[in-house]
């Protein structure tokens, strides 16, 4: 579920029995994953001090089913929630009981509630999976639900925020960043769902304590661990199989421990001709969290890997690319591995001064070999980087104050080789930049009708002139049921991509081939301005307006310097501004849900002189969920979106995109080449999609109260619409669209015991 802050309210009702109505009492009301009430002798409770937007609501009781519901806050309410809880008998095996010393921290310390002013931040709770019935289970899928997240064409793996590339959004696990942390295609994100309870997406002026990137910041949390006794969680769907173990680890901590892999190739277009280089991906996550030195510690470890093969029938062998053991290099192969290792530690209990420590090391690879009409190319691009950052927050009467300072070495590399046993590369960049920041950030909230944060980042690599980025957000209440958002912020990105965004390949893999500032190569920055308007009409029903205007500088332009999928021989850096408005609306009453979001949007781009209109440009756009409860266990959604075509180069002929009609396989032959000519000349054809999803939770007594199989029917692209991802030339002269997922069924099976 997402959320967009906005002030304190309190939830409060009565928890009985469906028959007689009788009051339950001891049950647990958690909100949000935190137990904050507890039902007295007339089954009353009350949650208060609750942020608005959703809250995902969960009432246990011994002998009686749990019942999880999501209600809509709105602004400085009270919201009235009665519910039932049908009794359960169940057979509990002998207790024993011993008494042991209780450790002087808890495992997982609860984070301070965050109610500073920011429009645009949305949160997802434990339960963001039941939001994506109709479309496949996935982080980038759950992004682009978002007002103002927008992807490329039908099946893009790579996200836009604002107006912003993929490689401008800085993506955190669990406080660690990670760069190319995608697979390719439908397969988009490579975190394994299972091990995630929560993504915290900011989308306009974020924190100042955020850092490194021109656009958007992602949060991914991971789940609980285990800490009384080992459950397994796993699903397998089209393409791949995944698994997770969840369990205590001494006495006063837990561990997680999942991975993900692909079962089949996926270069196959569904009648067996699968090519001669196969495309898999894997990949695998693991969590640690101890007591320790009076807080809590987390460690985390994160590797995927990929390997994607494009036919190129006739063509000599070039080697091996690929970043998975045992890949063939017989095609144009495109190899990419990412890893993140890392540890923070937490010490301070809600409402007291929270330190914060964290180190890590972040990085990726990529090789790729390439044939196309200007002859054979092998190309290596490398980042490394090591990092440590630590802050503290004070709270204060009406607000908190909070201070930090992080320092990163990103070292990066990238060479082109023109032919195969040329070792001398005909186009290499390398840069090891040490960048140092500092961070101060107040927040305050002086009534209930007003709201500030105010902050400004430092950030120097010691040989250039320091950068400021300064950032304001406010928050007003003029009625009860009206809030209004304004935000300004600045940002700067050391490290850029080289990869073409433009090129069609842009949108089946969203790669990012880093380059860290130096020489000639200059830091990018970006400048934002934000307004939110969000009122409240009747009961369940939220109306939100967010604007934006960005401007950037500074940032590298691969579409300008090369025709193909990456840069060759030069690199142009360039400027460029985006604007949006979007209106979205959410709907929560009994049983039905529903979402929808119209959006306006303009993405321009300069490269010296040549303008253009950027590939993740929607100039209008209309997407939603209407979901249905039929029983306890049993959620029906359908999805739909529709929208003007982007941008688009055309590719030269030679190019096939084939489809399998299950979603998540295909099969790609041939390099694509954009035709000479001004970039994103032209636009593809209007985009609409319509996915169906029936999802049935089946309880399995066997394995206890846990215990449950999750299948879930998806009727994909019910109009078999020829959506398009790109545009290649005919030689005649015409141009013909290369057709994205076609109208299919797919069925996934899930466990949990």
């Amino acid at each position: 579920m997402l959320r967009s802050i906005i002030a304190l309210g309190a939830i409060h009702g009565t928890v009985r029995t469906p028959d007689a109505g009788a009051p339950v009492s001891g049950a647990q009301v958690d909100v949000d994953g935190r137990a904050l009430a507890t039902t007295d002798s007339l089954g009353a409770y009350r949650c208060a001090g609750l942020s608005a937007g959703y809250r995902a609501l969960r009432f246990v009781a011994p002998g009686y089913q749990t019942r999880e519901v999501t209600v809509l806050l709105a602004d400085s309410a009270d919201l009235e929630l009665d519910v039932e809880l049908t009794p359960e008998p169940v057979i509990l095996p002998n207790i024993e009981v011993s008494a042991r010393r209780a450790p002087d921290w808890v495992v997982s310390p609860p984070v301070a509630s965050d109610t500073a002013p920011e429009g645009g931040r949305y949160f997802f709770s434990r339960d963001w999976q039941s939001q994506l019935v109709a479309r496949d289970v996935d982080v980038q899928q759950a992004l682009t639900t978002l007002p103002g997240v927008t992807s490329r064409g039908d099946g893009s793996a790579g996200i836009s925020i604002r107006g912003g590339t993929a490689s401008e959004n800085l993506v955190l696990l669990d406080g660690i960043p990670t760069f190319n942390a995608s697979h390719f295609t439908s397969a988009a994100s490579a975190i394994d769902p299972d091990a995630l309870a929560g993504l915290d997406v900011h989308t306009g002026v974020s924190s100042a304590r955020f850092g490194g990137r021109l656009s958007g910041v992602v949060e991914l949390e991971t789940a609980e661990v285990g800490s009384d006794s080992v459950h397994v969680t796993g699903g397998f769907g089209p393409t791949d199989v995944r698994s997770m173990v969840r369990g205590p680890l001494g006495s006063t901590g837990g561990f997680l421990v999942g991975g993900r892999l692909t079962f089949r190739n996926l270069s196959d277009d569904g009648d067996g001709d699968a090519g001669p280089v196969a495309s898999k991906y894997r990949d695998f996550i693991g969590v640690a969290r101890l007591a320790l030195a009076g807080g809590a510690l987390r460690v985390i470890s994160f590797h995927g890997a990929n390997q994607l093969g494009l036919e190129r029938d006739g063509s000599p062998d070039l080697g091996t690319a690929g970043a998975l053991d045992g890949a063939a290099g017989l095609g144009n192969d495109i190899g990419w591995q990412s890893s993140s290792v890392g540890a923070t530690w937490v010490r301070g209990p809600s409402g007291a001064p929270q330190l914060r420590v964290s180190v890590w090391w972040a990085g990726t690879s990529a090789a790729i070999d390439w044939l196309s009409a200007d002859g054979a190319q092998q190309l290596h691009s490398s980042l490394s980087e090591l990092g440590a950052a630590t802050d503290l927050v004070r709270p204060l009467a009406n607000g908190s104050l909070g201070l930090g300072a992080s320092v990163v070495r990103p070292r990066t590399a990238y060479s082109v080789l023109g032919v195969r046993n040329d070792t001398t590369p005909t186009f290499a960049l390398s840069a090891a930049p040490a960048v140092a920041s500092l961070f101060a950030e107040w927040s305050s909230r002086p009534s209930a009708r007003f709201a500030v944060r105010a902050g400004v980042r430092a950030n120097s690599d010691f040989h250039r002139a320091t950068n400021l980025e300064p950032r304001v957000s406010l928050s007003l209440k003029p009625a009860r049921a009206t809030r209004l958002d304004l935000d300004l912020g600045r940002t700067h990105q050391t490290v850029q991509s080289l990869f073409n965004d433009e090129n069609v390949l842009g949108a089946l893999l969203g790669l990012e081939l880093p380059i860290a500032a130096g020489g000639t190569l200059p830091t990018a920055s970006a400048d934002q301005l934000g307004l939110g308007v969000a009122q409240r009409v009747g009961s369940g029903l939220t109306l939100v307006v967010d604007g934006y205007l960005r401007r950037w500088t500074g940032v590298i332009v691969p579409a300008a310097s090369t025709l193909g999928a990456f840069a060759t021989d030069s690199i142009v850096a360039g400027r460029g501004n985006a604007a949006g408005l979007v209106t979205s609306g959410v709907l929560e009453r009994g049983a039905v849900s529903a979402r929808v979001s119209l959006g306006l949007a303009r993405s321009t781009q300069w490269a010296g002189a040549d303008e253009y209109h950027g590939g993740y440009e929607q100039p209008w756009s209309v997407a939603g969920t209407l979901g249905y409860r039929f029983a306890l266990r049993t959620v029906a959604q359908l999805a739909f979106t529709a929208g003007a075509g982007e941008a688009t180069s055309v590719v030269a002929g030679g190019l096939e995109w084939r489809p399998s009609p299950p979603a998540g396989g295909g099969e790609i032959g041939g390099a694509p080449t954009n035709l000479p000519g001004p970039i994103n000349s032209a636009r593809l054809p209007g985009f609409l999609r319509l996915d169906l999803g029936v999802r049935r939770i089946w309880p399995l007594a066997a394995f206890g109260p846990r215990g449950s199989l999750l299948t879930t029917l998806r009727l994909v692209n019910l109009l078999d619409r020829a959506n398009a991802i790109g545009l290649t030339a005919n030689p005649d002269g015409a141009l013909r669209v290369l057709r994205g997922t076609p109208r299919g069924i797919t069925f996934e099976v899930g466990w949990t015991f």
